[in-house]
């Protein structure tokens, strides 16, 4: 049976989906193409995350109005507020794609088409803020994640320690 750890798959996905999110804040540095492209993959992997995430999601929806932490009620809200803004940016970036035709195939009016482009345009940034809000009050397993993950180096492996000295 495939055995892994969620905590170590969620803190990469988390990485590389504000990474790239980040990038794509700014369409120039990928070009239009690879900025649809890779918005579409942020969208898996936000659902991807939205699964890893699944127990406690069900956990606090259940219990949202009844016996639940303060903290896990205010991550929750602000988890909710993640969910719809980046499913507008998404939704948005759909409908004004240029390399996917949406708007043609919807037969969307000019309007229309560029309601959603005002919509795609300031939505990110509202995101990007609650991801920064999100990330402050996540801080602490950010850190200790970090350390764990990015910076702890086995004993074995750190410089000037051969492994009969290492044990």
């Amino acid at each position: 049976m495939l055995k892994f750890n969620k905590n170590k798959i969620k803190f990469y996905l988390d990485v590389v989906l504000i990474t790239a999110y980040v990038v794509l804040m700014e369409p120039q540095f990928t070009g239009e193409s690879w900025h649809e492209w890779v918005g579409l993959a942020i969208g898996g992997a936000v659902l991807i995350h939205l699964a890893l995430n699944w127990k406690w999601i069900a956990t606090v929806t259940r219990r949202f109005f009844g016996h639940v932490a303060r903290q896990a009620r205010i991550n929750y809200l602000l988890n909710l507020l993640l969910l719809v803004s980046f499913t507008l940016t998404v939704v948005s970036g759909i409908l004004i794609s240029k390399n996917l035709s949406t708007a043609q195939a919807l037969n969307m009016s000019m309007d229309a088409s560029r309601n959603w482009r005002e919509i795609h345009v300031w939505i990110p940034d509202v995101t990007l803020l609650i991801v920064g809000i999100h990330l402050a009050l996540h801080w602490k397993w950010i850190v200790y994640t970090s350390k764990r993950r990015l910076f702890k180096m086995s004993r074995r492996t750190q410089p000037g320690l051969s492994k009969e000295t290492a044990s």
